[in-house]
């Protein structure tokens, strides 16, 4: 049924059929092909091996169902946001979600204007909160310049000034706040490009490419790991950057540094063992962690995550209720897998599991669908279901492969912001390149 969705939606070109695929890749091929490697029953490490495959296979039916009923949508009219081939308005978008992503960083980080203080210390709302919104322009960037270095026609590609510097903020940006996301995110986007333009035809590039994401892999993460398992006095770049000059140039410090981060990093159950960072990405286990409990106790949380989606959508001013997390956390605590006093820590179970928690059986089936449909409907809308190098192609999927496939359903809801919010920037640098020399 993956498969099938993934040939109905276009193919691995096309934006619907890599959305797909990325769903395919998260819940069966890693998941499984991992069991494989370390020679492994695929149901092995599962607290419930037979619901959690058959929530899964029901979502499998949904996202066929959703695909085989938007396949017609939108095709006779031209999307919002067209594609963007030409290299100065190019140039201009990455200027803008360059410069717009990395001033909401440096507001998160430094600012308090008009925002509120929740009873666990979080700062929320006000211009941070716009912040919040707006930062993940800053990782698109990658992706802009790839696809400004192709349509120019540049003789440089993966090291076109305008990539290094992504990277180099990335890099940098990931030490200062020791998290791995601010760099996953930019990674993800540049190899993606990286495929859409190229394929698997150029192999050097890919190697290239490999190199240096193992590299980064190799010593950012263990430093980000490192420091996170500790208590220290000073923090950001004071404490990071030393640590990170050490993991390049002292290989004994950097073995150090990888063994101390895997014994503080908790396993993924499913796979048995730490196998790095395939286990981010691997979703059946973290499905089985909220689908075994809920089965368990038989309670389900009915429409809780999806009101509380609802409550995450209006801004804080118009809604000062507004919740400051997803409803992750909430699921956690009702099925005993998180301390109630742990607040804003992310749980990643995707919407499969979550609909399962929500609704049962029918929840995995039907709610899958409707959730599924509302999403496919929503991106053809805004971007069509362009094929091939398509700006618009490497926005939706790294959206939807880096939060949307993880997400809970109140994620999800909220995280449909962005169509708008790509599209409100797609006129702004419209209107500029026609203004700006360049």
């Amino acid at each position: 049924m993956g498969t099938a969705a993934v040939i109905l939606g276009g193919g691995v070109r096309s934006m619907i059929g890599l959305l797909n695929f990325s769903l395919l890749l998260k819940y069966l091929l890693l998941s499984v092909g991992m069991k494989i490697l370390l020679w492994q029953p695929s149901d092995s490490f599962l607290a419930a091996p037979t619901i959690t495959p058959m929530v899964i296979c029901l979502g499998f039916c949904a996202l066929l169902a959703a695909t085989l009923a938007t396949k017609g949508f939108f095709t006779a009219r031209a999307p919002l946001c067209p594609p963007i081939v030409e290299p100065k308005h190019l140039l201009v978008l990455y200027w803008l979600c360059f410069g717009i992503g990395n001033a909401a960083t440096f507001v998160i980080d430094y600012s308090n204007f008009g925002t509120v203080t929740m009873l666990d210390g979080t700062q929320v709302g006000g211009l941070m909160g716009v912040s919040r919104y707006v930062q993940p322009l800053r990782d698109i960037s990658v992706g802009i310049a790839l696809l400004y270095a192709h349509f120019k026609q540049s003789r440089k590609f993966i090291t076109h000034p305008l990539v290094l510097l992504s990277a180099f903020a990335a890099i940098a940006l990931s030490l200062k706040q020791n998290s791995k996301g601010l760099l996953m995110t930019p990674m993800f986007y540049g190899v993606l490009t990286l495929f859409l333009l190229r394929g698997f035809k150029q192999v050097r590039l890919f190697m290239l490419s490999g190199l240096a994401v193992l590299l980064l892999v190799e010593t950012v993460f263990p430093v980000i790991h490192y420091v996170r398992a500790r208590e220290f006095s000073e923090s950001g770049y004071r404490l990071t950057l030393p640590l990170f000059w050490k993991s390049l140039t002292d290989y004994s410090f950097r073995e150090e540094l990888k063994q101390d981060a895997k014994s503080n990093y908790q396993e993924n159950g499913y796979l048995g063992a730490d196998p790095g960072i395939v286990a981010r990405f691997a979703m059946v286990g973290n499905a089985d962690n909220l689908i075994a409990p809920t089965a368990a106790l038989h309670e389900f949380s009915g429409w809780l995550t999806i009101v509380w989606g609802l409550k995450m959508l209006p801004p804080r001013v118009l809604y000062p209720e507004k919740p400051t997390y997803d409803s992750s956390q909430e699921l956690s605590i009702r099925s005993g897998m998180a301390d109630p006093n742990s607040a804003g820590v992310p749980f990643a179970y995707g919407f499969f599991a979550a609909m399962y928690n929500a609704f049962g059986y029918l929840g995995a089936l039907f709610g899958s669908f409707f959730l599924l449909l509302i999403f496919f409907m929503v991106a053809k809308l805004f971007f069509g279901n362009p094929v091939g190098p398509n700006l618009w192609c490497v926005f939706v999927v790294g959206w939807w492969h880096q939060g949307i496939c993880e997400f809970s359903i109140s994620g999800i809801i909220s995280g449909l912001w962005y169509a708008p919010l790509a599209w409100v920037v797609y006129l702004a640098s419209r209107w500029l390149t026609g203004r700006i020399p360049v």
